[in-house]
């Protein structure tokens, strides 16, 4: 088994560089389809901020 490995040590490196960079293509695809756009997370944080103010208020 070993020695069918050594022989094809190539083929396994192609393979693994192949594997990582789909995985990472795959991840940033996701990451980018699934984040909240910047107006949304930037409404959330200003009624998050308003809220703690008014709380501090009272």
């Amino acid at each position: 088994m070993f020695s069918f490995i050594r022989r094809h040590w190539v083929l396994y490196l192609v393979g693994i560089v192949i594997a990582v960079a789909l995985g990472l293509g795959l991840a940033y695809f996701v990451g980018i389809k699934g984040s909240t756009p910047e107006s949304v997370h930037a409404a959330e944080v200003a009624a998050e901020s308003g809220e703690a103010s008014a709380a501090d208020a009272s």
